[in-house]
Formats: C-alpha cells, sequence, structure tokens
C-alpha cells in the first residue's frame, strides 16, 4: 500500500506472510515414506514500511524499516510413537522405520535504513546508512525415549546405533550488530566524471550463555558466553572515471577500483556455538534378538550399546576464534573502452582483476608439520605422468605419538593463501530497427588460488598451487518485439574448455 501523504512524502507499507508445508520432506529412492519427515514453517513473514521525501528539487532522502520473522519445524510422521526407531540398512543405503531428527528454528531479524541524496546537473552526493541486528534460536527435543538417532543393520543383521547429545532447550546465536555508514559524491568536469566513495562497516555477534540438562548419553551442560565472534570494524574505499576522449559522446575509457568486505551473517556465530546437536556411531549388540535397542516395554537397554568417546556431546563445536581475526576482503580493478562504431551499435573491450585477502582458515594449534614422518613412495610408470613416470613421492604419516590427541582448532585467518581473479571481454551491442536488441561477445578468463599455508598436514602441500588455467566463454543474447505487446527473447552460452 502507497500513500501520498503530501506533494512531497510517500509512505510504503508492504507485508508478505507464507505459511508452508511439505509432508513428506526427504523422501526418495533410499527413503521411504515412513522415514521422510514433515517440515512446517507456521510463521513465515515481512513487513515493511518506508518513507520518501522529495525535499527540494535537488534533495530526496528515505527510510525504512524491515523485519524478517521465519521459524520452521521438522518432526516424524503421524502415527508413530517413541518406540518406533528409524532403521538404516548399511549396504543399501535405504532408510526406513521413522525419523529421528526433530528441531525447531526460529530466526528473527530486524534492519533500519536510511539516506539522503543531493543532485544538480554536474554534481550528485549521496550519504546514508543500513543497521541490521537479530538473532537465531534452535531446538533439539529428544527424538524418541533412548535419544537415538538411528539403528543401523548390515545384511539386516543389527550391527551399529547412532546416539544423540539431546535433549537441548535453547541454542542461540544473537548478531548484535551489522552497521554501515556510506557516502559517496560524482562529479562531471568537462569530459571527465570522477566517482568517489567511502563506507565504514561494524559486525558484532555472540553466543550468549547456554545451557542443557542431562540426557541417557551425556551429561549436563554448562557453555560461558562467546562474545565478539566476530568483532569487525573496516573502511572500504571505492573509486571511478570515466574519460569521453574526443568530446563527442562516441568514445569512452572507464577505470576503477573498489574494496568490498566480505558479507556475514548470524551463521558465522555458529562456527563457536559448542552447544548444537550431535551424533555418534557406536557399537550394537543386539543380545536379546528383538531387533532393538529398546526391551518390550520401550526401555533401553544400555548393555547392547558399546563403545563412544569420551566426554560424548560435551563440546559439539571445537573452533575457538582467533581474537585477532580479521575480515575477508577483495579489490576489484577495471579498465575499459567503449566506442560507437557507428549508430546504435557499440563495442566495448574490457580487463577485469579481483584479488583476495584475509582468506580465512581452521588451524589445529596441537599439530604441527614436525608431527608428521616422511616416507616415499614411487610413482606407477605411465606416459600420462610427467618424464613417463616413476619418479620418487615423499609423503607423510602423522607421528604414532600424536594419534589420538583432541584437537585444539582455531579460526585465523592467512597472510600467505590467495585468490587472484582475471577476466578480458569484448563486447558487441546493437539495438536495430523495430526495437530489436543484441548482446553478444568472448569473455577469456581464470581465477589462481594458492592454499600453501598448510599449518597441520604436510600432504595438502603438493597441491596446494594448482596450474591456473584459462577458459574462454561466449555469450549472445537478444530480443525482439511482436505484435500485442508480446516480446520474445532468448540467449546462448558455451563455456570453452579450459587450458593452460
Amino acid at each position: 500500500v502507497t500513500w501520498q501523504a503530501t506533494h512531497r512524502d510517500k509512505i510504503r507499507v508492504y507485508v508478505d506472510k507464507q505459511m508452508n508445508g511439505n509432508k513428506y520432506e526427504g523422501l526418495g529412492a533410499t527413503t521411504t515414506i515412513s522415514a521422510s519427515h514433515r517440515l512446517w514453517t507456521p510463521v513465515a513473514w515481512t513487513p515493511q514500511v518506508k518513507w520518501t521525501q522529495t525535499t527540494t528539487n535537488r534533495l530526496m532522502i528515505d527510510a525504512g524499516f524491515t523485519m524478517y520473522d521465519q521459524s520452521f519445524r521438522r518432526e516424524r510422521q503421524p502415527g508413530f510413537s517413541e518406540n518406533d526407531l528409524p532403521r538404516f540398512e548399511i549396504s543399501t543405503g535405504v532408510n526406513s522405520g521413522t525419523y529421528a531428527g526433530t528441531m525447531d528454528s526460529a530466526t528473527k531479524n530486524y534492519q533500519v535504513a536510511a539516506s539522503a541524496s543531493y543532485v544538480t546537473g554536474s554534481h550528485s552526493f549521496k550519504t546514508g546508512f543500513t543497521h541490521l541486528w537479530g538473532n537465531r534460536t534452535r531446538i533439539w527435543p529428544s527424538p524418541n525415549a533412548a535419544d537415538i538417532l538411528q539403528l543401523r543393520f548390515l545384511n539386516n543383521q543389527p550391527s551399529q546405533v547412532v546416539v544423540r547429545n539431546t535433549p537441548i532447550d535453547e541454542s542461540i546465536e544473537r548478531l548484535n550488530a551489522d552497521f554501515g555508514v556510506f557516502a559517496q559524491d560524482a562529479w562531471a568536469l568537462n569530459r571527465i566524471t570522477l566517482n568517489v566513495g567511502a563506507r565504514y562497516d561494524y559486525f558484532n555477534a555472540e553466543v550468549p550463555a547456554l545451557a542443557a540438562p542431562a540426557s541417557r548419553w551425556v551429561a549436563a551442560r554448562q557453555r560461558p558466553a562467546v562474545e565478539n565472534v566476530p568483532n569487525w570494524k573496516n573502511w572500504s574505499v571505492r573509486l571511478a572515471a570515466s574519460w569521453d576522449v574526443f568530446g563527442d559522446g562516441k568514445t569512452a575509457v572507464k577505470m576503477n577500483a573498489s574494496q568490498y568486505v566480505a558479507s556475514a551473517a548470524l551463521g558465522y556465530a555458529e562456527l563457536f556455538n559448542t552447544l548444537t546437536a550431535q551424533s555418534e556411531t557406536r557399537t550394537w549388540n543386539d543380545l536379546d534378538g528383538n531387533r532393538s535397542v529398546l526391551d518390550a516395554n520401550g526401555v533401553l537397554q544400555r548393555n547392547e550399546v558399546v563403545g563412544g568417546t569420551v566426554n560424548f556431546g560435551q563440546a559439539s563445536g571445537t573452533i575457538r576464534p582467533d581474537p585477532g581475526l580479521k575480515r575477508e576482503n577483495n579489490w576489484e580493478y577495471g579498465l575499459s573502452v567503449q566506442h560507437e562504431l557507428f549508430s546504435r551499435v557499440a563495442v566495448t573491450a574490457g580487463y577485469h582483476r579481483r584479488t583476495y585477502a584475509n582468506l580465512a582458515i581452521t588451524d589445529n594449534l596441537n599439530l604441527s608439520p614436525a608431527d608428521w614422518v616422511p616416507f616415499t613412495i614411487t610413482a606407477p610408470a605411465d606416459p600420462r605422468l610427467p618424464g613417463g613416470g616413476g619418479y620418487p613421492i615423499t609423503m607423510y604419516s602423522l607421528d604414532p605419538a600424536k594419534v589420538g590427541t583432541p584437537s585444539d582448532n582455531i579460526r585465523t585467518y592467512s597472510e600467505l593463501n590467495s585468490r587472484l581473479y582475471n577476466g578480458f571481454d569484448l563486447l558487441l551491442t546493437a539495438r536495430l530497427s523495430g526495437g530489436t536488441m543484441l548482446l553478444g561477445g568472448v569473455t577469456f578468463d581464470d581465477l589462481a588460488t594458492s592454499t600453501c599455508d598448510q599449518r597441520d598436514d604436510p600432504n595438502l602441500l603438493r597441491f596446494c598451487e594448482p596450474a591456473s588455467p584459462y577458459r574462454a566463454i561466449y555469450k549472445l543474447s537478444g530480443s525482439h518485439p511482436l505484435p500485442w505487446d508480446v516480446q520474445l527473447s532468448g540467449s546462448f552460452t558455451e563455456i570453452g574448455r579450459a587450458h593452460v
């Protein structure tokens, strides 16, 4: 609904509400109807209000508020009791019985934004901000009377059980702030147009203090708050210029250099949430031969379940944040020349480059390259291998003294790993008589990556810097208006074979 409140003020209200459901989520060739589950989205709505004011013929102001509210629930099919357990046949990969992955999830986000634009004939200035905050809550109830996620059979014989660390009454990730403020300016100076912009981003998330009761397979859990995961403050700049070479509007040179930070959301804080659902596979000895870990009265027979790791379920997440973790970012550079060949037909040649920095990695502080023992194997003789094969290859095995050492993983970043994109475009655009539009051309590009910052496993160094191939992408698209306001359009793309 749009309301023209005054001759300068306009108010727009928008509401999108959905009530969705899937009665047989997961149903497929290896999942029976009974083992599929119901996926309900009882609440999914997005209300929005926006105000726009044309303060003067040069100044426009707008502000708005948006809320995102969505919840969903996974549950087993009706008609099953807590004594009915999921079954999995290892030899065929078929799921049967019932479903035990019940979960409730609710996400609520709120966003406010405002901006002001000032435009004259040769000058354009815009500034504004956005601010997003919210949280996600998940609940994992006990799937059945025994917190059993699955009974596993091998050739129809009892083999294993999968246990789960439920119930978890509340697991939360909280987004405290995803805030950005920006300003951008553009000037037209004779035959040159300049664009300058800057943006400041602040992103802060946390996992609050959490707790869960004891269950059949895990003791009670208390989790302290994990704050500032992450706590990023970043500046970005954007520069661009265009030059009308001959002053006739037919030939232009365009350049740009812009910095962007990687997007982030609530899922980032989830990396450090140590109170989430976790499962473990254990040996199952079906002592009474009833093909269930429950007896006739539905009571768990713990003596049939063998094995398990120490402190199972106590830490479902094992990654710590590096206090100095930097936000991934990239720089984009571009240079292009556009020329009008003749009326309504133009050709463009361009070069694009993107470099990435602060690439995130996970480092196990309890392992280092010194914990690996080298050994040598010989490559097989094969004409497809360099030199026909037969050369020695050094590989590494973990020192037996380090086998079973608990991991101490930290989320950090690398100053050595890199990613680099280069692309070259040659495009032709045409606006023909009768309203026909054509766009065609070719792009040559490649993406070079390096992951040689391997702090835990030296075996991964062998393929850490693969050869960077280039490929050709051919594109053609167009549209043509037909009678009765009908438009015919189509596109064709061919990706050529990559070459080193």
